[in-house]
This record gives C-alpha cells, structure tokens and sequence, in this order.
C-alpha cells in the first residue's frame, strides 16, 4: 500500500489498495482498508465497510473515498484503486432520509458503500439544562383562611419536556411577614400539586424565615411518570434558630410519588396558619429549578463511524459518476477523515 499527497496541499492524504471486495467499486465509493492479519500481511485491500462492535479491528480500520478520473469511473475486483484517505472528495451520500445540509457530519453505514447522515447526531460535550428562577416577591398568603393557601410566586417545567433519568434541583425561600399573637404556622412544599413535605407547626413571629431544598429523579415519564425525592427543610423561624429540619420524600412505592409529565409540572408552596387572621402572612421570595440532563451517552460504533463533513448540499448538482448511485445517493463534496481514531 502506498501513500502520497496530490499537489502541495498537506490535508490531502491518498492510497493505492486493492480491490478486494469480490465486485466492482465506483467513484466516491466508501471503502475499509483492512487491517493486517496473519492472512493479508500487506494490509493493502479494500473491503466493504463493516461496523461491528464485538469486533473492535473494524471500527480502528482506515477508510478512504475511491478516486478516478472522468475515463475511468469503476474498478474490478483485484484492480488497484486509489482512494483518498484525508481531504476534500466526491463522496458517494445516501441523502433520502435526511437532506444533506452544509456542515452536516456524515456516517459510515454497515456494509454499504455510503455515508449519511442521521436525524440526531451525537452531542459528545454538551448536557441540555432547563432552568426557572421567580424571586419576584410574593403576595401575602395564608392569612384569610385556616386551609393551605399557595404563595402566587410559582414556577413550571414545560409540558412533555422531562426524560427519564432527569434530576431536577428545587429550592424556595421565604419568611412569616406578619404573625399574630400565638398562632403557629407550617410550610408545604408540593411538586407537580402534591405534597411532598410539610414543616412542623411553630408559634412564628414577624421576620421568622422558612426555605427548602430538594433533588427529584425522575423514573418514567407519561401520564402515569414516577419520581424519587428527597430533600429537607428549615423554619419558619429566627435566622438563628435551632430547628429541627422537615423531611422532604416520596417515592416510586407512593401514590404521591406518580407524576404526570404530558402537562406542564408546577411547583409552589402553601402556608397554613393555625388562625385566620388579617396580622397572619408568610411571603415567598424565591422559587425555581434546575433540570440536569446528562450529556448524551454515544455509542463507539458511531463515534468511530463519523467520517467526514458535508461542504455542499443536497440541491447541488451530482458529480458524474457511475452506476452505484440511485434514487437517493449521489455525490457530494465532503471534507473526508478516514484516519483511525484513537
């Protein structure tokens, strides 16, 4: 197998091989080089691409784009072929199921002599977060009415946006901004409109403050999802205090824990006073959330199989080529990598 550059450019690496792939190859045709065995010592033929992960040779093979000129646009079995390994090349595309854009990565397919191109192409260093934080002030709530009452500062994750295997990170904060001789108070904290902790009832005074955090994992998602959670709470009382924390849990096993996710997931928090009375209030003065998705998990075999960058689109017109190219396939002009990677 030989190696050589055409022209001065050092981003073009081409090879000669042969063609051992038992048919005829074409320009722009996508070939492995195989890898050298006790059988093929020179390691010098060009075979059809196999993807096979339990078969780790095949994803470290270098791949190269055959060459030609406009006399000759096909090769015989056992014929040697240049091919280019590095650079910029007609290569053969299948551009039917997903138009091929500027900048689309392309990949090799099992055992076809095509790249293409993929709905969702692998995030390999991003991890998607969603995120909403009110810290405008709340009315005053629980002070017309013994039963809970909701601070109207609330937050909502988007309907059908949750994934299984989500975290998400909910805090809030608060203080009792007016308080009535002995009457006591109790915070509640509720995700998706059920409750998931409730402090202990304490004689508040005027400035007490209350906050809560708490982690849910989402299980499933759908109309019937499931969620783990846990997390704690503190006050309502002085900054200084030494309350006892409030429990924040459910889980899968719990009804309470069923979470459906097809609507937008509301949280907020409720107060509920001891006695109704004008001089009882708590005020709410943040609440929000941090959704943690992480980072899409990509398979070996397509992180070995991208091959090359499209540089024109599928409205351009087709180089001349040869049979191999139908319906969907034809050329495009690509920057092609068929260098292994480590």
């Amino acid at each position: 197998m030989s190696f050589y550059n055409i022209g001065s450019s050092p981003m073009e690496l081409d090879a000669t091989v042969k063609n051992n792939t038992g048919g005829v190859l074409y320009r722009g045709d996508i070939v492995q080089i195989e890898a050298e065995t006790i059988a093929n010592l020179d390691g010098a033929n060009a075979v059809m691409p196999v993807l096979d992960s339990s078969s780790p040779e095949t994803l470290m093979m270098p791949c190269g784009v055959v060459l030609g000129t406009e006399r000759k646009l096909s090769f015989v079995d056992q014929e040697e072929v240049r091919v280019r390994l590095l650079g910029v090349v007609d290569a053969l595309v299948d551009g039917g199921t997903d138009d091929v854009v500027i900048q689309d990565h392309l990949y090799l397919v099992d055992a076809q002599y095509y790249l293409q191109a993929k709905d969702a192409e692998p995030d390999l260093v991003t991890a998607p977060v969603l995120q909403d934080l009110n810290v405008t002030a709340s009315a005053e709530a629980g002070n017309t009415s013994t039963t809970i009452d909701y601070h109207d500062q609330t937050v909502s994750i988007d309907a059908s946006t949750l994934a299984a295997g989500d975290l998400i990170d909910v805090w809030a904060t608060g203080y009792i901004a007016d308080s009535n001789s002995t009457d006591t108070a109790l915070i509640t904290a509720q995700f998706n409109d059920v409750s998931v902790g409730v402090s202990t009832a304490i004689d508040v005074a005027d400035g007490d403050m209350w906050s809560y955090r708490y982690t849910v994992a989402v299980t499933a998602i759908g109309a019937s999802g499931a969620v783990e959670i846990t997390g704690a709470g503190h006050g309502p009382d002085a900054l200084a205090a030494a309350v006892t924390p409030w429990v924040i849990q459910a889980s899968n096993a719990a009804a309470a824990a069923t979470t459906d996710t097809t609507g937008a997931v509301r949280i907020r928090t409720g107060v509920t006073f001891s006695v109704s009375h004008a001089d009882n209030g708590s005020i709410q003065t943040s609440i929000g959330y941090r959704v943690i998705r992480g980072a899409a998990v990509v398979d070996l075999v397509d992180m070995k199989a991208c091959k090359a960058i499209a540089i024109e689109a599928n409205t351009a017109a087709a180089p001349a080529t040869a049979s191999r190219t139908g319906a969907s396939t034809q050329l495009f002009s690509v920057f092609f990598n068929g260098l292994p990677q480590i």
